[in-house]
Parts: C-alpha cells; sequence; structure tokens
C-alpha cells in the first residue's frame, strides 16, 4: 500500500501546483516585507513569527487536507478502491499508507518552504539563521509544527472513515478547524467543566496554532504530547469506524 500511495502522491499534478503555489505566497512576503510590515504595523519579528510561519502552516495543513480527500475520491474514480478490497489489504495499512505518505509529503513541503524563507531574510542580513537554530523553544516549534500536521491528517481521516461522501468531508472538516474555537467558547460560557474540552480534538489544535513560535519548550513539549495522543485517538476511531462498517 505504501507503494500505491507514493505513485499516486507522485502522479497527482496538483501535488505540483500546491507546491508552486506555497513557494509564490511565501516568495511574496519574503520579498515584499517592508511594504507588508509597514501596513501591519508591526516589527519584523512579529511579522515572521506570528505571520509567515503561521500562515504557512495553516495553507499546508489546509492543502494536506484537502489532498488526503482528494486521494480518496481519486480511489473511487480510478477504481483502486475494488483493487484494494480485492487483495485484502488490511484496515491498518490502507489507513496507515495514506497517513504516513501525505504526512511526510507536506511536512517536506512545509520544512523546504521555511528553510528557503528563512535563508532568504538571512541572507538580506535581517535574520539570523544560526541563532534560530540553537534555540531550543524554536525547535520544538518546529516539532509542534510537525504534529499539527499529523493531527489535521488524521481527523480528516477520520471524517471521511465516517462520511464516505468527499464534499462532506470538506465542508465538515472546514466547518470544524473554522469553527470548533468558537463552540468550545460558547459551552465554556455555559458551564466551567467544558474547558476540558481544550485538551481534546476539539479545540487543542487552536491552542497549538497560538502557541507555535511564542511558548517556552515546556509548555510546547506538553501540547506536543496532546496532539499525538488525540492523534493516535483518531487513527484508531478510524480503523474502528472502518471495521465497523465492514460487519
Amino acid at each position: 500500500m505504501l507503494k500505491i500511495e507514493i505513485l499516486k502522491v507522485l502522479k497527482r499534478k496538483l501535488n505540483y501546483i500546491y507546491f508552486v503555489f506555497l513557494l509564490l505566497v511565501s516568495g511574496l512576503s519574503a520579498y515584499k516585507y517592508q511594504s507588508i510590515i509597514n501596513c501591519l504595523e508591526v516589527d519584523f519579528e512579529t511579522y515572521l513569527y506570528n505571520y509567515v510561519l503561521k500562515v504557512l502552516l495553516i495553507l499546508v495543513a489546509f492543502i494536506l487536507g484537502l489532498n488526503i480527500i482528494f486521494s480518496y475520491r481519486e480511489d473511487y474514480k480510478t477504481k483502486v478502491n475494488n483493487i484494494i478490497y480485492n487483495s485484502k489489504v488490511t484496515n491498518f495499512s490502507n489507513i496507515f499508507s495514506k497517513l504516513l505518505v501525505n504526512f511526510i509529503n507536506f511536512t517536506l513541503y512545509y520544512f523546504l518552504i521555511l528553510a528557503i524563507n528563512l535563508a532568504y531574510f538571512h541572507y538580506i542580513k535581517i535574520f539570523d539563521l544560526i541563532s534560530f537554530l540553537k534555540n531550543v523553544n524554536y525547535l520544538y516549534s518546529l516539532g509542534l509544527a510537525c504534529a499539527i500536521l499529523l493531527f489535521v491528517a488524521n481527523f480528516v481521516l477520520f471524517i471521511l472513515s465516517m462520511f464516505n461522501n468527499t464534499n462532506l468531508a470538506v465542508a465538515i472538516s472546514l466547518l470544524f478547524f473554522a469553527g470548533s474555537k468558537y463552540v468550545v467558547a460558547y459551552l465554556v460560557s455555559f458551564n466551567n467543566i467544558f474547558k476540558y474540552l481544550k485538551y481534546t480534538f476539539t479545540d487543542i489544535h487552536n491552542i497549538a496554532i497560538a502557541q507555535i513560535f511564542l511558548e517556552q519548550k515546556n509548555t510546547l513539549l506538553l501540547t506536543i504530547i496532546t496532539l499525538i495522543i488525540n492523534s493516535l485517538i483518531l487513527f484508531l476511531l478510524s480503523l474502528i469506524l472502518k471495521w465497523l462498517k465492514q460487519k
């Protein structure tokens, strides 16, 4: 299954379009940084960590989710799902291969474009790349970025395991990531017990994005662990749903 997923990623033209799009957006944010900073009325450090790196991560996470959904749609259109079913591939192998290949692919996208941006800022002497790499908090933030992408991939696979309709999966995923923060805040306003929802998949991604490149390593490590635990739970739920649907 891994070989099939890797070939699908390599053959899918949209993947190359995604990369070019991300490269253009990040390139524009780097090349026109002074104009954007003046418009936002922030200093360079705030612009880099609160805007450039966070927006890049959110874009990569968004495209990662779409790519997994489109991958499922292609499986049905090209009858790959029939081949998978007839070859008796286990649900674990099927879901895990999609998760692993897409996660690695888009994590590489993120780090490659991130490296290009930071190298450019270092080249024009407004950013010290060496100091960035020596800062433990920033390294933990990069680990948190990986955990966020892993969580997004697992959540989208969970939604796809629940609903076979890819259009519905896109709509639910967008609504969830855009509005879950407000739903949790609304519930907390009724009863304080709902504050513990922030440690579950309903709100942990919002906390993670707010913390990245801003918090200390201990706080970041706790969030990374929480994200990984939630990702594992979503992965297991996806397997259970697949198993129940086959009964």
